[in-house]
Protein backbone atom coordinates (compact mmCIF):
# COMPACT_ATOMS: atom_id res chain seq x y z
CA UNK A 1 0.00 0.00 0.00
CA UNK A 2 1.26 3.25 -0.75
CA UNK A 3 2.33 5.71 1.67
CA UNK A 4 2.72 9.51 1.59
CA UNK A 5 6.06 11.05 2.48
CA UNK A 6 6.69 14.42 3.01
CA UNK A 7 9.90 16.00 1.51
CA UNK A 8 9.92 19.55 0.93
CA UNK A 9 6.49 20.58 2.13
CA UNK A 10 5.27 18.17 -0.68
CA UNK A 11 2.95 15.12 -0.43
CA UNK A 12 4.70 12.44 -2.25
CA UNK A 13 3.15 8.42 -2.74
CA UNK A 14 5.58 6.23 -2.33
CA UNK A 15 5.67 2.43 -1.97
CA UNK A 16 8.11 1.55 0.74
CA UNK A 17 6.71 -1.62 2.77
CA UNK A 18 10.11 -2.78 4.20
CA UNK A 19 10.98 0.68 5.64
CA UNK A 20 10.04 1.35 9.09
CA UNK A 21 8.90 4.92 10.25
CA UNK A 22 12.44 5.83 11.76
CA UNK A 23 13.79 4.27 7.82
CA UNK A 24 11.59 6.40 6.26
CA UNK A 25 12.54 9.25 7.88
CA UNK A 26 16.14 8.80 7.25
CA UNK A 27 15.44 8.70 3.67
CA UNK A 28 13.28 11.52 3.86
CA UNK A 29 16.15 13.87 5.25
CA UNK A 30 18.81 11.77 2.79
CA UNK A 31 16.97 13.31 -0.26
CA UNK A 32 16.23 16.84 1.80
CA UNK A 33 20.43 17.25 2.39
CA UNK A 34 20.90 16.38 -1.00
CA UNK A 35 18.58 18.73 -2.80
CA UNK A 36 19.62 21.23 0.24
CA UNK A 37 23.02 20.16 -1.33
CA UNK A 38 22.29 20.29 -5.52
CA UNK A 39 20.28 23.66 -4.85
CA UNK A 40 23.39 25.23 -3.14
CA UNK A 41 25.64 24.02 -5.58
CA UNK A 42 23.46 25.75 -9.00
CA UNK A 43 22.66 28.78 -7.08
CA UNK A 44 21.34 31.42 -9.32
CA UNK A 45 21.78 28.86 -12.13
CA UNK A 46 18.26 26.92 -11.53
CA UNK A 47 15.42 28.05 -9.74
CA UNK A 48 12.81 25.72 -11.43
CA UNK A 49 12.30 22.71 -8.92
CA UNK A 50 11.17 20.66 -10.92
CA UNK A 51 14.86 20.89 -12.84
CA UNK A 52 16.50 20.99 -9.57
CA UNK A 53 14.69 17.77 -8.16
CA UNK A 54 16.01 15.76 -11.49
CA UNK A 55 19.66 17.21 -10.84
CA UNK A 56 19.15 15.37 -7.40
CA UNK A 57 17.55 12.73 -8.74
CA UNK A 58 21.27 12.27 -11.39
CA UNK A 59 23.28 12.91 -8.42
CA UNK A 60 21.85 9.66 -6.63
CA UNK A 61 21.80 7.88 -10.00
CA UNK A 62 25.56 8.84 -9.78
CA UNK A 63 26.49 7.82 -6.64
CA UNK A 64 24.41 4.53 -6.93
CA UNK A 65 25.97 3.78 -10.20
CA UNK A 66 29.31 4.39 -8.67
CA UNK A 67 28.87 2.27 -5.64
CA UNK A 68 27.60 -0.49 -8.16
CA UNK A 69 30.76 -0.74 -9.89
CA UNK A 70 32.78 -0.42 -6.47
CA UNK A 71 30.81 -3.61 -5.66
CA UNK A 72 31.40 -5.27 -9.13
CA UNK A 73 35.09 -4.58 -8.54
CA UNK A 74 35.13 -6.18 -5.17
CA UNK A 75 33.23 -9.16 -6.16
CA UNK A 76 35.76 -9.70 -9.14
CA UNK A 77 38.65 -9.71 -6.96
CA UNK A 78 37.36 -12.09 -4.32
CA UNK A 79 36.03 -14.51 -7.18
CA UNK A 80 39.48 -14.54 -8.52
CA UNK A 81 41.22 -15.02 -5.01
CA UNK A 82 38.77 -17.69 -4.61
CA UNK A 83 39.57 -19.15 -8.05
CA UNK A 84 43.18 -19.19 -7.18
CA UNK A 85 42.33 -20.42 -4.02
CA UNK A 86 40.53 -23.60 -5.44
CA UNK A 87 43.11 -24.38 -7.88
CA UNK A 88 45.91 -24.14 -5.13
CA UNK A 89 43.71 -26.73 -2.66
CA UNK A 90 42.88 -28.88 -6.38
CA UNK A 91 46.67 -28.97 -6.80
CA UNK A 92 47.72 -29.95 -3.18
CA UNK A 93 45.29 -32.48 -2.97
CA UNK A 94 46.32 -34.07 -6.49
CA UNK A 95 49.93 -34.69 -4.58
Amino acid sequence: MAQNLRIRNLEIPADLPDLGDLEKAALIRTVEERYADVEAQTRGKVVDTARLSLLTAVSFAYELQRLEDQVKAQRSKVESKLEEAVSHLESVLKK
